[in-house]
């Protein structure tokens, strides 16, 4: 047992074993595997439970003695894979559909007797006789009793199969492609998966550089890494990357194709501070709008997308806001403090635009006197000017505000 099959048409990573191999192994061993893996009659191998991040199975897979990669077959787009979901679903309905008319054969069968027998009243009134006939007589109505019983068992069984095959149906006949909300928080996730996947390509094409330049890097266990690992995970961070590259074109493309039908997609475009939309809780005003989320009045703190609209109202009289430039200038000190007030942190603003700043740290002398254009870093921030209700004018720096210095 040393090579462990990666199955790139399914996704899944497979072990085969002999029987004896399996056979061989101790209990905890075979709980550890069951874990991580399930058995297919049809792959005829221990198949994986996951399809993308592998790293527990691969864990499992190495304890059991299998450490060679071996890949086989060739990755489906995203586009026959969803098709490929389609007909697996398709073939569970039916399944599903066949369970459940079986159950509800079943269900008649168990308590076809005692239909038939309740159409004697007395054979349900009578009492019970201590008498052999008597003692017969009542066994046998309690077994098709427990019969009709089990008829009901059945029953709820078959309106569990039909759920299952209306699921089945649901995924097969891809409704939710249909839906504009769910296609909008595909796209953004596929974005998201994308640009960390990028950030990932280049260091690890810099890490590869840096050691293929003499350089020793560790990583955090301690170990060095070596150049052929990372040439490794540069091919498959590359393979994940277009995954979602095809993954997101497919997705743009299913929201044309509700475009294409007249349907109106809004988007940040479309939308101002001021105007009424209705959307997920009927007609509410929007407050703010940012690039993917606009937010309402008396809506959620986090927002809504902009897919959710379908309908827009422009007030009567609505003028479009302005946007008050700050006051802020280059030069001067904006500190962030601790309770007892403190400085704990000092930033010189270097540039200013119309709605932000770029700031660089300076020293700060006994937690108290900013040093100006002492400098501490080459690290610039870009931060939003804000101005709280009271007035005051400061920058917002996440969960912090920082406040402009006054000698």
């Amino acid at each position: 047992m040393t090579n462990y099959i990666n199955n790139l048409e399914t996704n899944h990573i497979e072990l085969h074993f002999e029987k004896s191999d399996y056979m061989a192994l101790s209990a905890e061993q075979k709980t550890e595997l069951k874990s991580a893996f399930n058995w297919s009659r049809y792959a005829k191998a221990w198949v994986s439970k996951s399809t993308r991040d592998h790293y527990r199975a691969l864990q499992i897979a190495k304890k059991l003695g299998f450490t060679e990669e071996e890949k086989q077959g060739k990755r489906l787009t995203f586009a026959e894979e969803m098709e490929r979901k389609a007909e697996k679903a398709e073939r569970r309905a039916e399944r599903m559909e066949t369970h459940a008319e079986n159950a509800e054969k079943r269900a008649g069968s168990y308590q076809a007797e005692f239909n038939k027998c309740r159409q004697d009243w007395s054979w349900l009134t009578q009492p019970n006789i201590n008498s052999s006939a008597g003692r017969r007589f009542t066994k046998q109505r309690e077994k098709v009793m427990t019969r009709y019983e089990k008829g009901f068992e059945e029953y709820r069984k078959s309106e569990y199969f039909k759920e299952r095959a209306a699921t089945a149906r649901g995924t097969a006949s891809m409704a939710q492609l249909e839906d504009p909300v769910y296609i909008a928080k595909k796209i953004k996730e596929c974005q998201k998966e994308i640009k960390l996947l990028v950030k990932l390509v280049t260091r690890t094409e810099d890490n590869l550089y840096r050691v293929e330049n003499g350089e020793e890097l560790k990583n955090y266990y301690g170990d060095i890494i070596k150049a052929e690992k990372l040439q490794e995970n540069l091919l498959t961070l590359a393979d994940k990357l277009e995954y979602q590259i095809d993954k997101q074109a497919y997705m743009e493309n299913a929201m044309d194709a509700i475009r294409a039908t007249g349907r109106k997609i809004y988007t940040k475009d479309d939308i101002k501070p001021g105007y009424f939309v209705k959307a997920r809780y009927g007609w509410q005003e929007v407050s703010k709008t940012g690039s993917t989320k606009f937010y309402t009045k008396d809506g959620s703190i986090y927002g809504n997308i902009y897919a959710e609209i379908k309908e827009v109202k422009i007030p009567e009289g609505w003028t479009e806001p302005k946007n008050e430039a700050h006051n802020v200038k280059e030069g001067e000190i904006f500190t962030k403090n601790n309770t007892c007030g403190q400085i704990i942190r000092a930033y010189q603003v270097v540039k200013t635009t119309a709605k932000t700043v770029q700031i660089r740290e300076i020293a700060v002398a006994d937690n108290q006197s900013p040093l100006r254009d002492r400098f501490i870093n080459e690290k610039i921030e870009r931060k939003t000017v804000k101005k709280k209700n009271d007035g005051t004018t400061v920058l917002y720096d996440g969960h912090w505000f920082l406040y402009k210095y006054v000698n």
